[in-house]
């Protein structure tokens, strides 16, 4: 910003008014200043320079909140002011767009929050509020119909002017403790006794104030935005006896880690001076002599444990692999004001929860708000059931938000919020907020449904076993904390993610739990799966061209030639039936060929009728077919596909054979082109979506659903909360132990627990002299099963102790406890777990080496294309090995290099080579067969080497046999093919017999 403009800035400032120690006195042009600061930020550039210049000024405390506060008569300029107040006091980073990246962008950032928290500490004043709840008071007793559009504007704005006020983040100067008063805490008691609070109330339960549902609800999460539930819940209530003696047990759990962290101190004090640290001889160590004993010079540390690593520079992890740090501030306000918000939450409860929650679904569903702006309504629903269920728990005040529906909706929002998180990589953070707060709504929805169903009210108890039936039904319910824990990355997911989302699945797991032992037979919903067989080659396979071959049309025309001539000739299709040559069974009512709503083009439906009058015929229809052919007839005279009306039978009957022999290919389902390359595979399963087929349903089966969470991820996501064990909360640590017990002793894969970072957290757990104490009891004898089990294990299995490096699956677990090599082996399917017999043992690996020895030169039945795999398969002992298995398995042993090496090449079933007696034997068969009626059937029968058609009758037509590949042909003794404009001769001449017994029948007559 040049000198000019901020002269020109300050002195709009000045002229504003000034404050004689009494009273704030504006000065004539006061209002013109106001606008043309205004006029100012709607122009300013990137930088944000004037809006800085305005803050530094501090214009917004020394002028603008004095003139709200005198001057509150003069409309125009209280509407002036409040839409300049508001603009200085937007966030920043709705103003930035986003928190920057460029250093001097930070530095702007920075500044202008800095005035923001100034700007707050001055609106924390009770008669600025007071002027503030005044208007909106004056505005909501007018009439609907009174109201101006400039009234709708000030309303909309004194609402913006709050939100923006509580907004403002804690200065990180302040560091308030627990139960004192933050400038937090002070705006928000004079929103209450300014009244505002009640003014929020009427906006939130009336229908004539629903369009400010979304501005409401916006303010009250940044009203509660640092207080959590439970604390505003229990405010004023009198400790009960339980609660002084968890108070009690907290004190004696810092009581005890204060002594042990004295203990540590007292004995890291050696006896010895510092400067004496004296000289050791560490054994077992590599070093520059010959004796393998390290010289170490200093004092003898702990425990007498050396690291070599103490003066090592640790290598830095990179930004973006860093563990996500949590940022959300939570503190408990003083007693006044926790006992103001809980009565707000308990009246908001009462009369406006249900009617301000529906308000916002309705707009978020028909798109009416902003985006992102479903986070509030998640909030809400977090935070008043919790609040619900911690106080005085009653459904028919949160009755909007307990359905299938809601459930349904915060699934889909968790599915949008991850994908999202993973598309915006750059700026994935606030998506990852948004995930967390899907999620604890989705937790905060099972919790209150598991409390309806231990209510001692039959209704609530039925109510609440419905929607379980439901939520439990769905496969996408039960599959998501497994996918979410699976899911989970520490770079881009707060810890308190991951508590959360362990405490939900101990919630959601405990609830089917029961579910399923009341029920003991539960049928759910799963996704079906096909057998999908790839693409196949060119000429295999039942195609239509083999599955419709010219005999098989031969014997197709034969049997429905007859009736179509009877019928063409008005006689019965069977003479001696109805003796006087006609019939009077007319042919049935035919399905009309065309449609005129449809959208398919005329042309195509013209196709169509085609098609399905040759379907007719090659079923045998001929009634319905000829029905048909006519309808088809008044629809398209032109042309001549379906003759006219003067067509003789003859000819009708000619194009009736024309479309049997056709060539047509299925209009209705369009055929893929095949790539002659590509050859067959095995077949392999697909999982169909909603919209590819319907779902099945099956028996639930609970323990292998658990053994679903048995993954290495999922061990891995609960290592790091059992790390934390200290600062977890008594939920969380028996969360925790709960899984973790589930797997080990339900599923019986405790050895997947047996991992060295898990050792490590269970001997610091077990070391703590805070362990012995009772809330850590639980997690104490969990940490001592697995440490006996492993002992034992050591005894029968001593690779266990390699075995700790990794992180194992279940099949490794089993290996490790039942052997490397046994006969079976644990497995892993979608259904859960079975046990199945081993790949290959020892034994079957030489065997299968032996047998590859013996038969990889041997030719036999190399001409049938027989190879050595088959030779294998015919003389392996285990005859459930399949090719494909004993192809992977030689490679895998290293017999041959490639697969490629053992699959048969193409054409290898027929061979190429035509020897001497080949030839001999072609021609004998030719000359055989030459004057038979299917020469070429019959030649590829009497062949010893079988060969394809088109290699015998290339070969055939290579030595001059033949000329032209037509001889090979069948001879028919049938109609010949005729083109669909015959005289007719032909058609006289094959049904001169079925003529000549019509004409004696007449005579007869």
């Amino acid at each position: 910003m040049n000198n000019l403009m901020e002269a020109e800035l300050q002195a709009c400032c000045a002229s504003l008014g000034s404050f004689d120690g009494v009273k704030y006195l504006k000065e004539t042009d006061c209002l013109e200043s106001i606008k043309d600061l205004i006029r100012y930020l709607r122009r300013e550039d990137d930088t944000h320079s004037v809006r800085r210049v305005l803050n530094q000024a501090a214009i917004v405390q020394s002028d603008l909140i004095p003139i709200l506060k005198q001057y509150s008569d003069d409309i125009e300029l209280f509407d002036f002011t409040v839409r300049l107040i508001v603009n200085l006091t937007s966030p920043a980073l709705i103003v930035f767009g986003k928190v920057p990246t460029d250093k001097i962008f930070i530095k702007y950032y920075m500044e202008l929050e800095t005035y923001l928290i100034a700007c707050k500490e001055a609106c924390a004043d009770e008669n600025f509020f007071l002027t503030i709840g005044t208007k909106l008071k004056h505005i909501l007793e007018m009439p609907w119909e009174e109201r101006r559009d400039d009234d709708q504007i000030l309303m909309e704005r004194l609402l913006l002017l709050i939100r923006n006020i509580l907004h403002v983040p804690a200065s990180g100067d302040e560091k308030r403790t627990d139960d004192d008063v933050s400038t937090h805490d002070q705006i928000l008691w004079a929103l209450h006794t300014s009244g505002v609070d009640d003014l929020l109330k009427y906006m939130s339960c009336s229908e004539d104030e629903r369009r400010w549902c979304m501005h409401v609800i916006e303010i009250i999460s940044h009203m509660f935005r640092d207080q959590e539930a439970c604390d505003i819940a229990d405010a004023g209530l009198v400790k009960t006896e339980t609660q002084r003696l968890e108070d009690q047990k907290e004190l004696e759990k810092l009581r005890l880690q204060e002594e042990a962290q004295r203990h540590q101190n007292r004995a890291k004090i050696l006896a010895r001076h510092p400067r004496f640290g004296g000289t050791y001889v560490m054994k077992n160590l590599t070093s520059l002599n010959d004796s393998e004993s390290l010289i170490y010079h200093g004092a003898l540390p702990q425990h007498g444990v050396v690291s070599l690593d103490q003066n090592k520079q640790m290598k830095a992890k990179p930004k973006r692999r860093r563990p996500l740090v949590d940022s959300t501030p939570s503190r408990r306000s003083t007693l006044s004001v926790r006992l103001f918000l809980k009565e707000f939450c308990v009246e908001f409860l009462d009369s406006c929860y249900n009617p301000i929650m529906h308000c916002v679904k309705d707009n978020l569903l028909r798109h009416k708000a902003q985006s992102n702006d479903e986070s509030y309504y998640l909030w809400a629903m977090k935070y008043f059931m919790q609040f619900n269920r911690l106080h005085n728990f009653r459904v028919d005040i949160i009755s909007e938000t307990v359905n299938v529906q809601v459930f349904h909706y915060i699934e889909v929002q968790i599915q949008n919020y991850y994908d999202m998180m993973l598309s915006e990589k750059k700026d994935f953070e606030p998506w990852c907020r948004r995930l967390y707060l899907a999620l604890q709504a989705f937790c905060e929805l099972l919790r209150t449904v598991q409390t309806m169903g231990h209510s001692k009210d039959k209704t609530l108890v039925d109510s609440a076993n419905v929607i379980k039936n439901n939520i439990f039904y769905v496969a996408e319910y039960r599959d998501l904390f497994p996918s979410l824990l699976k899911k989970y990355d520490d770079s881009k997911m707060t810890k308190s993610y991951l508590k959360t989302l362990v405490v939900a699945t101990h919630v959601f797991v405990r609830m089917l739990e029961q579910y399923s032992q009341q029920r003991h037979t539960i049928v759910v919903r799963s996704k079906p799966t096909k057998k999908r067989q790839r693409k196949q080659k060119k000429g295999s396979g039942d195609n239509k061209e083999q599955e419709w071959s010219v005999q098989r049309l031969d014997e197709v025309w034969d049997s429905v030639s007859a009736q179509l001539s009877a019928l063409l000739q008005g006689r019965s299709e069977d003479p001696l039936s109805d003796p006087q040559g006609c019939s009077d069974d007319p042919l049935p009512d035919p399905v009309t060929p065309f449609d005129a709503a449809s959208d398919v083009p005329v042309e195509e439906q013209k196709v169509i009728a085609v098609w399905r009058l040759q379907c007719l015929l090659r079923e045998g229809e001929g009634r319905q077919a000829l029905a048909l052919y006519r309808a088809a007839r008044a629809i398209w005279p032109e042309g001549g596909v379906f003759g006219t009306d003067h067509t003789p039978p003859e000819e009708q009957f000619m194009s009736l054979r024309e479309i049997v022999y056709s060539d047509i290919p299925d209009p209705v389902t369009p055929v893929t082109p095949v790539t002659a390359e590509v050859e067959c595979e095995e077949e392999e399963e697909e999982t169909l979506g909603d919209s590819e087929a319907a779902f099945t349903e099956k028996q639930f089966d609970f323990p292998a659903y658990i053994k679903t969470y048995a993954h290495t991820q999922v061990l891995m996501c609960y290592n790091k909360l059992l790390s934390d064990y200290h600062t977890n909360t008594s939920t969380v640590n028996h969360a925790l132990v709960k899984m973790l017990h589930r797997i080990s002793f339900d599923c019986r894969m405790y050895p997947m627990l047996f991992q060295l970072t898990i050792f490590k957290n269970i001997q610091q757990i077990l070391n703590d002299p805070i362990s012995k104490s009772r809330p850590y009891k639980e997690l104490v004898i969990f940490c001592e099963f697995i440490i006996k089990k492993f002992i034992k294990l050591t005894t029968s299995n001593p690779l266990v102790f390699a075995e700790i490096l990794f992180w194992k699956g279940p099949k490794d677990a089993y290996e490790i406890s039942e052997g490397y090599t046994s006969s079976t082996t644990q497995v892993q399917s979608k259904e859960g777990f079975s046990v199945v017999h081993n790949e290959w043992t020892e034994d079957e690996q030489v065997e299968l080496e032996e047998l590859y020895t013996r038969y990889k030169h041997n030719t036999e039945g190399a001409e049938q294309g027989r190879d050595v795999v088959d030779h294998i398969m015919e003389n392996i002992k285990d005859f459930t090995k399949t090719r494909k298995k004993i192809m992977n398995q030689l490679v895998k042993q290293g017999v041959v290099d490639n697969i490629d090496e053992l699959k048969k090449q193409k054409g290898a079933k027929r061979p190429t080579l035509w020897r001497e007696d080949h030839v001999t034997e072609l021609t004998q068969l030719l000359h055989t067969h030459a004057q038979s009626d299917n020469p070429l059937e019959n030649i590829m029968n009497g062949l010893t080497v079988k060969r394809s058609k088109q290699k015998v009758i290339d070969k055939l037509m290579e030595l001059g046999l033949i000329s032209d590949r037509k001889e090979l042909r069948k001879k028919r003794q049938k109609i010949a093919k005729k083109t669909r404009k015959s005289s007719g001769a032909d058609f006289l001449e094959a049904n001169k017999e079925l003529l000549a017994e019509g004409e004696g029948v007449e005579a007869a007559g």
